[in-house]
């Protein structure tokens, strides 16, 4: 059995204006026919500032957290390229 692997895309106001739109439409269209992946906008409402705050390095995205309203997981920054984000699905 594969082990699920989670990537969340922040969706804050910072990383939208570097292109995170784009990163989290990028991660649902390599991910589509992965099981064990899962593709979600990040919900980081229980923070500070709603985001990973990392907000000048973005598009920043989270891999294998423990889903949304939580912390852990390592923080990616500069996910912009489908190449940026084919390197992580690896």
């Amino acid at each position: 059995m594969t082990a699920q692997r989670r990537f969340e895309v922040c969706q804050g106001k910072h990383c939208r204006k570097r292109g995170s739109k784009n990163t989290l439409a990028l991660f649902e269209e390599l991910a589509a026919d992965s099981p064990g992946i899962i593709v979600q906008a990040a919900d980081m409402s229980h923070t500070e500032h709603g985001c990973f705050d990392e907000c000048t390095m973005g598009p920043n995205v989270r891999v294998d957290g423990d889903g949304p309203g939580t912390d852990g997981g390592r923080i990616i920054n500069g996910v912009k390229t489908k190449e940026d984000c084919e390197q992580l699905l690896k």
